[in-house]
C-alpha cells in the first residue's frame, strides 16, 4: 500500500507469512506503531520524503517484525550509542523509545536503530520485533 499527503510517501509492506490472527497486546503494540510513524513523520525530509513500514512474521519463532524507515538527516552516531540508555533525563533523550523498548521487552523482544547521517544516503531505521504467537495462547495468557 502506498499513501501520499503532504508531500511524503508512507509505503506499507506486509509479508504473506504474516498470520490473519495473533496474540499481543493489540492497545500497546498500537501505541508503539503510531509513536514510531509519528517520530518518522516528524524527521522525514518534505517535500518529496518517504517513510517505509515493513511487517514480517517468523513462523518458526512466532515472532514479528515491524520496521519503520524514514529518510531524514539520520542520528549522528554519538546520539545514536545513547539512544536506548537509561539514566535520568536529559535533554534529546528519547523517551518514547525507551517506552517502546519496554514494550518489546515485556513482549520477549527487543527494538534495534540503524542510522546513517551522510549527505547521499541519510536515513533512520528502527526495527520492533515482539513474539506474537499465531496460536491462542492459555486462557488469561494474552490479547488478540
Amino acid at each position: 500500500m502506498v499513501v501520499r499527503a503532504q508531500g511524503v510517501t508512507l509505503t506499507i509492506t506486509i509479508d504473506d507469512d504474516v498470520p490473519d490472527t495473533i496474540y499481543l497486546d493489540r492497545d500497546k503494540v498500537g501505541w508503539v506503531i503510531t509513536s514510531l510513524v509519528g517520530s518518522a513523520l516528524r524527521h522525514v525530509r518534505t517535500p518529496g520524503g518517504t517513510i517505509d513500514i515493513a511487517v514480517r512474521y517468523d513462523r518458526a519463532r512466532s515472532m514479528l517484525s515491524i520496521l519503520v524507515r524514514d529518510d531524514g538527516p539520520g542520528i549522528p552516531g554519538d546520539r545514536l550509542n545513547k539512544l536506548l540508555t537509561r539514566g535520568g533525563w536529559r535533554p534529546g533523550a528519547a523517551l518514547a523509545l525507551l517506552l517502546v523498548e519496554d514494550i518489546a521487552q515485556a513482549h520477549d523482544g527487543h527494538v534495534q536503530v540503524e542510522s546513517r547521517t551522510g549527505s547521499a544516503d541519510h536515513f533512520t531505521a528502527v526495527r520492533f520485533t515482539i513474539e506474537a504467537p499465531a496460536t491462542q495462547r492459555p486462557s488469561g495468557a494474552g490479547a488478540q
